[in-house]
């Protein structure tokens, strides 16, 4: 029995936990955006001429589009349920097609505009998407502590794990504050520039606290924001995976190699690879965040000492990844060490270097080098790190 009871008393506590963790997670905001991208991810297809509005509505309905319409904001605008419409759509995204839609109804002045709520789209008018506003906090402390990124991305046409805290000991305050103002003048141009508070508009306010935005804003543009925070990131990456391979091989093979690949890097390590008398030796991989040294080493009886340390560093402008390599292989009193840097553009493509002979001179040792650029999880790259719940 008091086992039993101790094993009840742990399930309660596992099924607490993970409904304390649901309830984090599925916040209005996450809900609303949720709805969103289904609706993104809904072909429909609508084939109506001068067709009731409301039959219109019902057949994205009928499509799995949960749609609320605010008919009395909208009769301000002139739009009335039997209004007359045509729509000719074919395996449309859901949110084009109502988009589509709100074009051709109302009068021309002013249309009505589409947003969200939590488990439904809504259709309404811009001034009432003041109503739909949700708080929202974005951690940006790595974006404002690139110095190239934004004025990079700023001037673009279109729309790691990241650091927590920042300080005067992670970049120049000064910098920060500028930067942190083109954070926001980027954002608000590229979503929803008539919306934001700060250009007379009532949709939505940005302000920028310790490395993280606050926003208020509808579930739409907070959508659109996320989405551009990611892309900002993408462009950043925060770190490279290596692959380290050291592939022994005859000599007089390895020098066959080196004179076809005509002293190619790239074409020695794809020659190297497919020699069928080739053997891997060592082949550790590792994550190593730029400017920050990561060190791999491996001691055994039978192969001895073997120490990497790998340093990347990495040109934005350029999009070129520079790999510092000291490596030194100890095995009895055979003793090879290899120190350079090796550029790498932001691709993954595999480069050989022979590194110099050892004790036995019938075998040589290449070093295979390859860099793979490390992104924030999307997961995480595209959530708000805390979404309070819409005020009553």
């Amino acid at each position: 029995m008091p086992i039993a009871r101790t094993l009840a008393a742990l399930l309660l506590v596992v099924a607490a936990s993970r409904a304390a963790t649901a309830r984090q997670v599925d916040t209005p905001l996450a809900s609303a955006t949720a709805t969103i991208r289904a609706a993104e991810r809904t072909l429909v297809t609508i084939d109506r001429t001068d067709a009731p509005l409301t039959q219109v509505l019902d057949d994205f309905r009928k499509a799995g589009v949960q749609i609320q319409v605010d008919w009395s904001e909208l009769a301000l605008l002139g739009v009335e349920k039997d209004e007359p419409v045509t729509l000719m759509v074919e395996k449309l995204p859901a949110t084009d097609a109502l988009a589509a839609l709100a074009r051709v109804i109302g009068e021309a002045k002013e249309r009505p505009v589409l947003d969200a709520a939590p488990g439904l789209l809504v259709l309404t008018t811009a001034d009432r998407l003041e109503g739909l506003r949700v708080p929202a906090i974005y951690d940006v402390a790595d974006i404002l502590t690139d110095p190239t990124l934004l004025a990079d991305v700023a001037d673009a046409d279109a729309p790691p794990h990241a650091p927590t805290r920042l300080d005067a000991t992670s970049a120049d305050a000064t910098t920060v504050e500028e930067r942190a103002k083109r954070l926001v003048d980027v954002l608000m141009t590229q979503v929803d520039p008539e919306g934001w508070e700060d250009v007379g508009g009532s949709r939505g306010r940005i302000t920028v606290e310790a490395g993280r935005l606050v926003v208020s804003a509808t579930p739409l543009a907070h959508l659109r924001l996320q989405r551009l925070l990611a892309d900002l990131r993408r462009e950043s990456p925060y770190a490279v995976e290596t692959s380290l391979t050291i592939v022994e091989l005859p000599a007089a093979t390895a020098a066959q190699l080196v004179a076809s690949s005509g002293h190619d890097a790239a074409a020695l390590a794809a020659s190297v690879r497919g020699a069928s008398d080739a053997k891997a030796v060592w082949s550790p991989r590792v994550v190593t965040r730029f400017e920050m040294p990561a060190t791999i080493e491996t001691t055994d009886a039978a192969r001895g000492a073997w120490k990497a340390t790998l340093t990347p560093t990495r040109d934005r402008i350029a999009r070129v990844v520079t790999l510092e390599v000291d490596l030194e292989l100890t095995q009895g009193a055979d003793k090879v060490a290899f120190r350079g840097a090796v550029a790498f553009e932001l691709e993954p493509r595999p480069i050989a270097i022979v590194l110099p002979a050892g004790s036995d001179s019938a075998v040589r040792r290449v070093l295979l080098l390859e860099v793979a650029p490390q992104a924030r999880e999307a997961a995480a790259a595209d959530a708000p790190e805390r979404a309070a719940k819409t005020a009553p």
